[in-house]
């Protein structure tokens, strides 16, 4: 796991922005108001909601997506090359979706999921500097 280092905004402190937050994604906006319905606004704090997603996993190495989140994941991925170029600017590889694997119907697989949710929960606000939105 990588150490965590507060964020606290889209910007280094050199001034540059972080990989995530430099990455065009107006395709996915256009589709996530064309095609799920979402308002503009809702669209945009969707995908601040997604950087932020991104610049977890650069933090942690590992990261659990809200359902808003991964909806705009998953617009991302069907641009398939714009989604491969952005893996390889941001991290130095291609980001692959895994669903995750727990069994959700049994306690133990609800239990293992509401924990690894609790910890990205708690890492957000250890990198960004304050609690994530509702619904993040």
């Amino acid at each position: 796991m990588s150490l965590l280092l507060p964020v606290c905004g889209a910007t280094s402190p050199n001034g540059t922005l972080y990989p995530p937050f430099a990455i065009n994604l107006d395709l996915v906006k256009h589709a996530l108001v064309d095609r799920e319905g979402w308002t503009p606004t809702v669209a945009a704090m969707g995908i601040q909601q997604y950087r932020r997603f991104l610049q977890l996993y650069a933090s942690i190495g590992v990261a659990q997506p809200s359902l808003l989140v991964d909806t705009v994941w998953h617009w991302h991925l069907l641009h398939t090359r714009q989604y491969s170029a952005d893996g390889q600017h941001m991290f130095g590889h291609y980001l692959h979706h895994n669903p995750l694997s727990f069994d959700k119907s049994h306690e133990a697989g609800r239990q293992r999921l509401e924990t690894s949710y609790a910890n990205v929960l708690s890492a957000y606000e250890e990198v960004f500097c304050e609690s994530p939105p509702e619904p993040w």
